[in-house]
């Protein structure tokens, strides 16, 4: 070696599949969220749990149902943010792969 330090990389795992599950995830949240806040009949079916609860405090006042959709939107600008971020690591280390010198034998 000519006194170049190499910096060795763990072999990434593939996020691909993971990156999809909580894309997914996060989406079916915010749906079955945006359904408990619209929906006046499963409010009124769920009078005596702690989903009530929750939408008694989200639909009260003008400012918490923004408060909510806010909430709403930064959960998934950040889920699809983090998922971005993983799709990105995956390409990258798949170019590594791709590019690095294969080892003589």
């Amino acid at each position: 070696m000519n006194g170049a330090r190499t910096k060795k990389h763990a072999e990434p795992t593939e996020p691909s599949f993971l990156t999809t599950i909580l894309f997914l995830l996060s989406l079916a949240l915010f749906l079955v969220w945006e359904l408990l806040i619209s929906n006046a009949h499963l409010y009124a079916a769920t009078r005596n749990t702690t989903i009530s609860f929750l939408l008694s405090l989200t639909t009260r006042t003008a400012a918490a149902t923004n408060f909510t959709i806010s909430f709403a939107v930064v959960i998934l600008i950040a889920s699809f943010s983090f998922t971005l971020f993983l799709l990105r690591r995956d390409s990258a280390a798949s170019t590594r792969r791709r590019s690095a010198p294969k080892k003589a034998a």
